[in-house]
């Protein structure tokens, strides 16, 4: 089932190179990460993501009954199941690019004109920092609901859709790349990721999401973990590719907008480009809403 969802891989050396199959010979194209994704698309992400995660499952229950005893990925992947994001660990690679996101998305809450004061008296930007790290502990295996192989990095570019003759997406037209965030957790989160990630909160007024009692509870777990992931994300990933060659090129304003505070590229972008400005301002919104109620 993983096979229909992700590209055939060939050969692979760790640390070096993968072998995957050329899937733009069979029409996959990459999503413009500059526009939302609509109903249609969404759709089709979401049931690949569906049978991704079906997989794990499928293989933990196989192989369970061919052991005859509780079996889980982590039990033989637990080195290749190590957090490569939000890894809490003091000496982790990524601890200074995180620090620097929560600095960014803590001042977007002056840049945009957020009151600082929440319904409740507490300060939204003391809040904010401390529920945005939170998310360490939400990519941890949860003890409560059921995990499985997540991708946990489900942006535009890290997925190819395929169209018809009507530009219209095909069912089953869906391949995940990019799993070096993949984790073991509840599905809810890759689920909610997408629709945070590359949809609008117009979007996410209007449509439901079905599922059964343990999922949804599932659901409103995860949501902050999705919320934060677009509010950390996207005053990075969202930027015009002219303006990433330039930070990037550049050793002192690479420094600074990736490891001290990602507040350079929100002032250096947010007059340049009307949805980086409108895409920022609903993640801090989002952030608002979920710190209302705390």
């Amino acid at each position: 089932m993983i096979d229909a969802v992700t590209p055939r891989c060939y050969l692979a050396r760790e640390d070096k190179f993968m072998v995957l199959d050329n899937v733009s010979d069979e029409g996959f194209t990459v999503c413009d990460k500059h526009k939302f994704l609509d109903y249609d698309r969404v759709l089709v992400v979401l049931q690949s993501l569906a049978k991704l995660h079906a997989s794990s499952i499928i293989y933990e229950e196989k192989r369970s009954s061919e052991l005859g005893e509780h079996y889980r990925l982590t039990d033989d992947h637990e080195e290749e199941f190590e957090e490569s994001f939000f890894n809490d660990r003091p000496d982790f690679v990524n601890a200074k690019g995180v620090e620097a996101s929560v600095k960014g998305v803590v001042k977007e809450i002056d840049i945009f004109g957020f009151p600082h004061k929440l319904p409740s008296g507490k300060s939204f930007p003391e809040m904010a920092e401390k529920v945005c790290y939170k998310v360490y502990d939400l990519v941890k295996p949860s003890k409560r609901f059921r995990n499985v192989l997540c991708h946990g990095d489900l942006w535009a570019t890290n997925f190819l859709l395929k169209y018809n003759i009507n530009a219209q997406p095909t069912s089953g037209g869906c391949k995940f790349v990019d799993f070096q965030c993949g984790r073991y957790a509840p599905p809810a989160q890759d689920v909610l990721s997408v629709l945070y990630l590359t949809t609008g909160r117009g979007f996410r007024g209007e449509v439901h999401v079905p599922g059964d009692r343990d999922f949804m509870e599932s659901c409103e777990e995860q949501k902050l973990f999705a919320i934060v992931q677009a509010a950390i994300y996207f005053p990075l990933i969202l930027v015009g590719n002219d303006l990433v060659e330039a930070y990037f090129s550049d050793a002192e304003l690479n420094e600074k907008a990736l490891f001290e505070d990602r507040s350079y590229l929100v002032l250096a972008h947010m007059n340049k480009d009307e949805s980086y400005t409108t895409r920022l301002k609903e993640s801090i919104q989002d952030l608002k809403e979920y710190c209302d109620y705390l």
